[in-house]
Order: C-alpha cells, then structure tokens, then sequence
C-alpha cells in the first residue's frame, strides 16, 4: 500500500473513531436525561416475559394434572356408557334447616360448616347403578361442641335432631387443640362434657360414639387416646373411621382388635398419596400429604377390614365417606361396584 492510500486510509478510522465517540456520547447523555424512563420499560419488558412463562407453566401443569386424574380404563368404565342418574342439589341451602344449622366459619377447623351435619345413608347401596334409591335412613348426626364452656343448649338441639331423623347414633365431637392448651387437662374436660351427652342420650334411646378424628391437635385421635377416653365413659361407643388412624402415623388393621369389642359405626374411608380423586389435602404427623380415594380404590385395606367386621358379627351401620373427593356420585359408583364385586 502506498504512503496516498495509507493517508486515506487513516483519515477513515479516524473519521469512524469521531462517530464512534459522538454516538457514545448521545446515548450516555440520552441515558443520562432518561434513565429512570429506561428503567421502567426494562421493567415492565421483565414482568411480562415473567407473566408469559408462568402462563406457560400453568397451562403445562394443568396439562398433567388433567392426565393424572382420568380413570383407567377399566371394567368400571363401562358405567359411563350408561346415562348417569340425575343429582339434585337443594338450590336453596335454608331447604336443609331442620336438619343442619345455618352455615358458619369454623376457625378450629379452618373451613365452612353446617352443624349439626346428618349422615345419610342407603340401605341398598349397590342399586346406586340405576339411579334409584330404595331406601334411606339416617345412619347418624354430629356436631363440634366446645366442652370449655357450657354446652347445654347445642347438646340439646343435636339430640332432638337425633330422635327427630330416627338417628343410628351421635357423635357430639370436641372442638380441636388451640396452641398452647395443655392436651391432658384439656381431654379431662372433653371427658365429664361427653360423659353428659351421654346420660342425656341414654335417656332418649340414642346412643353416643366418638372417632378417631384426622387432626393432630384431636386429643382423641389417636389410638390410645381414644381408648382413654371409652375406658373413661362406659356409655360411649366407638365410631371406627378407617382413613384417620393413617394420619396419626399408626395401622388401621393393629388398632381394630382393641377397639372391636366397643365399635358401633365404622366409616369407611380410603386415602390416597396423589390427587386422582380430589385434590382436598390432609396431612400427617408426619407432614406427608394425602388425599381423599373410593373405598378399594386407596391405599388403605379397606376389604380386610370388612372381612374382619364381617367375621366378627358386625351388623351395625357402615358409611362410605370420601370427604373432599371431586366428584362424589363416580365415587358411590366405583364403591358400589366394589361392593358387588366382593359379593360374586
């Protein structure tokens, strides 16, 4: 390259050089006089790339989720060839007084509640393939009474509404544990507040049964403290929930034998560890989730179970129960066909 071009040349880059620094000096002064303003746009640009993937991974979850939950395909899948029997729901919930109070929010459990609630119950449960129901009792009614302070007037109501519906039992429930309260003096006085639901009853013909309620903070829950509290009150029966023993960390099968001999309604509860059925969560001691499932549709030994009520004599009242379960009626489908099932 000769001396002529190499001038040329030089007079280009330095040409190019003051651009360069002019353009860097425009945008530092523009960013200078609108960075705040520049700012806010990058900020608003982040948000919305956020929105747009957690959009993306909601629907993908949603995606899952629906795979997860359909049945499989089954011999019980060929009920859905067959038109569903119609469900009517009161479309007023005031059509239920006399047999449930108004609505209410229980803070000892943390939800909505009617109480006292009623237990239906039907005594051909297998013909719920045709749609028709033949015959409906009501197996029992319950309600949460706070034995801290005086409960006479509530004990009342739930025992009329029990001789009114021609009730198989009651199970006056105590509220839960606050934080703090001290378990053992606390069961004391659940104890003499039962203990009067039950004279009161005795003399009405009704008869008094308590759970093993899902919740650590029941102080009646668990195994031994249930057996406390029937070795305490005579007159107390026991209402045998087979899905709650599970919460408290302990086996269904080994606590039946002791309490057998006291047992006057059993519901009969499965559980499951995913959301196939519901998505109503309850968890452990442990801290372990747990769902809600059909009877022998779960985890839990439902048929031996039933085995052993049957094998020992058992004739009392014994209630399918999947509380928070998405879609009651397949569940009574699925339970019922299990039923018959057994019965081939």
């Amino acid at each position: 390259m000769d001396m002529r071009s190499m001038r040329k040349l030089s007079a280009a880059l330095q040409g190019v050089q003051a651009l360069v620094r002019r353009g860097t000096r425009r945008i530092i002064d523009f960013i200078r006089k609108n960075g705040g303003r520049i700012a806010y746009y990058a900020l608003v640009a982040v948000a919305l790339c956020a929105i747009a993937r957690a959009a993306e991974i909601y629907r993908a979850d949603n995606a899952a989720e629906e795979a997860l939950v359909l049945p499989a395909v089954d011999a019980l899948d060929v009920l859905e060839e067959e038109p569903a029997p119609e469900v009517l729901l009161p479309e007023d919930w005031r059509l239920l007084r006399g047999y449930s109070d108004e609505p209410q929010w229980r803070s000892e459990l943390g939800m909505w509640e009617t109480h006292p609630a009623v237990d239906y119950a039907c005594a051909g449960v297998l013909c719920l393939q045709d749609g028709i129901v033949r015959t409906v009792g009501v197996s029992g009614v319950y309600a949460f009474l706070d034995y801290r302070q005086d409960t006479k007037d509530e004990c009342s109501r739930l025992l009329d509404l029990a001789r009114q519906v021609e009730a198989g039992c009651v199970m006056p429930l105590p509220v839960l544990l606050r934080e703090g309260e001290d378990r053992t003096a606390l069961r004391r006085v659940m104890a003499d507040g039962i203990a009067q639901v039950c004279e009161e009853a005795e003399a009405m013909g009704l008869r008094v049964v308590l759970e093993d309620f899902d919740s650590p903070r029941a102080p009646f829950g668990r195994l031994e403290e249930l057996c406390w509290f029937l070795r305490e009150i005579p007159a107390l029966g026991c209402a045998f929930d087979t899905g709650n023993f599970l919460i408290h960390g302990q086996d269904v099968l080994a606590a039946y034998a002791p309490l057998r001999p006291r047992i006057r309604h059993v519901h009969l509860k499965d559980r499951l560890d995913s959301p196939r059925w519901g998505d109503d969560e309850t968890p452990d001691c442990a801290g372990k989730v747990w769902y809600p499932a059909p009877a022998g549709s779960g985890l839990l030994p439902s048929g031996k179970i039933l085995d052993r009520l049957e094998a020992d004599g058992y004739d009392g009242w014994c209630v399918l129960e999947h509380f928070g379960a998405r879609d009651q009626l397949d569940c009574m489908r699925r339970e019922a066909e299990w039923l018959r099932a057994r019965r081939a």
